[in-house]
């Protein structure tokens, strides 16, 4: 059976997590794939995993989202960065692939002369 078939066919799990304890019902099958701790927490022979509930409060609800995507195998939006640190000496015009930065986008001059 496909992995994709094998986790829609598996038990369900909830995770009341945060500390409001929301529950997120996930397939155990797609969780329990990502580790060996995950995978005893509901697969193993404890109270939570005999009743598929596995209480996770320190965990924020939008890292468990993070946690879920990856079980379910679903691409993960590239964080947005909004500053750069580079060891980089010279003019960050000159490095490869990098477009120029001009007028509000400009870095001062776009010159790093010492990054110590």
């Amino acid at each position: 059976m496909p992995f994709a078939i094998s986790i829609l066919h598996s038990k369900l799990c909830i995770f009341p997590i945060d500390m409001d304890e929301a529950p997120v019902t996930v397939h155990s099958g797609a969780t329990s794939a990502l580790s060996a701790p995950l995978d005893r927490a509901i697969n193993g022979h404890s109270r939570e995993a005999l009743e598929k509930c596995v209480h996770s409060p320190d965990i924020e609800p939008e890292h468990f989202e993070k946690i879920c995507a990856v079980a379910y195998r679903a691409e993960l939006p590239a964080p947005a960065v909004s500053h750069v640190l580079c060891a980089t000496i010279g003019n960050l015009n000159d490095l490869p692939n990098v477009p120029a930065r001009t007028g509000s986008k400009a870095l001062y001059d776009n010159n790093v002369d010492d990054y110590s």
